[in-house]
């Protein structure tokens, strides 16, 4: 026995108990003189959420990398300092947050070391700008830079106009030969 259609003026998904796959159509009352395309359902309301991203010099930095790198920088600072270490606690931190491996090399080879990591973008920014960084960029001085000695230096922004090596720089050194990469 074949369903009979129903007659009636309006039905609803409830109603319609021949069709075992409901249709859009049939979630709505619709008038059986109304064609099925004419239908018209009002649009979903679409909720985007923008997260706020930095980008400097055209590369977005990663800011859940960059607090994670400044933090660990910070609990790996050592009790006592005899001599400076700067590339080690740095390659360090950068190793434990699983940003990169720890390669040998100074302060100054460090710059050669990060062009290689792929979770790091290389920029240049003005000597002035360098205390403005979010937390988590490397900053890389060359040798005897901006009063640094003859292996350079490298430290990691904490994202309020300090860094972070083995010890804290309370301000950060301007140079506009530094070397600046940002996590990614």
């Amino acid at each position: 026995m074949q369903p009979q259609p129903f007659f009636k003026q309006r039905y609803s998904i409830w109603q319609n108990y021949y069709n075992n796959i409901p249709k859009l159509e049939d979630v709505l009352l619709v008038d059986q003189k109304t064609k099925p395309s004419s239908i018209q359902t009002l649009p979903k309301e679409e909720t985007v959420i923008k997260k706020k991203s930095i980008t400097i010099n055209g590369i977005e930095y990663n800011k859940k990398n960059g607090e994670m790198l400044a933090k660990r920088i910070i609990e790996g600072l050592p009790e006592h300092r005899n001599y400076p270490l700067c590339a080690r606690y740095v390659k360090q931190a950068i190793r434990d947050v699983g940003l990169g491996p720890y390669i040998n090399g100074n302060g100054e080879y460090c710059k050669y070391i990060l062009r290689a990591n792929p979770n790091f973008k290389e920029t240049k920014i003005a000597g002035k700008n360098l205390s403005k960084l979010p937390a988590g960029c490397i900053i890389v001085y060359d040798r005897f830079d901006a009063g640094y000695g003859k292996d350079g230096h490298v430290e990691i922004t904490l994202g309020d106009g300090r860094a972070c090596s083995d010890i804290i720089t309370e301000e950060i050194e301007p140079s506009d030969n530094a070397y600046v990469f940002i996590p990614i």
